[in-house]
């Protein structure tokens, strides 16, 4: 018999983690990590180190690439650190707004989030604060 799912998220399972989190505080905290290999010019190697949630250990063995496009030295080959994280942050919402729905018996047809930022070069000569001065 296969278990209850709402939005692709089996609730037993979010239930017990809910509850577990809740007796354990500490079984909620993750840690993450990652080794950047440079490959040449802009283009570098990303491998993901192992993961731990609470006193768990989540082996993990990922890569992916980073580059820039030719305006930026690169070849336009992989998306830039920027996108990767504001797709980081994507997905850590898109993960929060699925399970608090879904934890509230929320049925969700469709969620979608468009998030852009802008940043400057922190090498040139400072004409304004660098880095993104807003996230939208």
């Amino acid at each position: 018999m296969s278990r209850p799912l709402l939005n692709g998220i089996d609730l037993e399972a979010l239930t017990a983690y809910t509850e577990q989190v809740a007796a354990v505080p500490a079984d909620a905290i993750s840690s993450y990590g990652i080794e950047a290999h440079w490959r040449g010019g802009v283009h570098s190697e990303i491998r993901t180190l192992n993961q731990s949630l609470g006193d768990t250990l989540i082996e993990k063995d990922f890569r992916f690439d980073v580059g820039e496009p030719e305006q930026l030295l690169g070849d336009n080959r992989y998306p830039t650190p920027q996108e990767y994280l504001l797709g980081g942050m994507a997905g850590c919402m898109m993960v929060g707004f699925v399970a608090g729905a879904t934890s509230n018996g929320i049925r969700l047809d469709e969620v979608k989030l468009t998030i852009t930022g802008g940043s400057g070069f922190a090498w040139l000569p400072r004409r304004r604060p660098a880095g993104a001065d807003r996230i939208c």
